[in-house]
C-alpha cells in the first residue's frame, strides 16, 4: 500500500518522469510500473527514459528533454 501504484486513478494530475535507464538508487521498473498504472486508469503520463542516463546528471537537462518537457507543459497547460 505504500507504493503510489496503488493510489493510481483517473483523477490524477498530469505526469512527466524522466528516468535514467542505469539509474543505480531507482530501478526504472519502478517508472515503467507507475507509466502503466496511470496508462489503465486512463490518467495522463509521460515517461522519458535518459538512455545511459543514471540518477541524474546532465544529459537530463539536454535540448533534446528540454524541448520534450516544454511539449508536455504546453499539452498540459493549454
Amino acid at each position: 500500500m505504500a507504493s503510489p501504484v496503488a493510489h493510481v486513478d483517473a483523477n490524477d494530475p498530469p505526469l512527466l518522469m524522466l528516468h535514467g535507464d542505469q539509474d543505480p538508487q531507482v530501478p526504472i521498473n519502478q517508472s515503467h510500473e507507475l507509466d502503466g498504472a496511470y496508462q489503465t486508469a486512463g490518467a495522463s503520463s509521460r515517461l522519458i527514459v535518459v538512455h545511459g542516463g543514471a540518477h541524474g546528471g546532465p544529459q537530463f537537462f539536454d535540448e533534446t528533454r528540454q524541448k520534450r518537457i516544454r511539449e508536455f507543459l504546453d499539452d498540459v497547460i493549454k
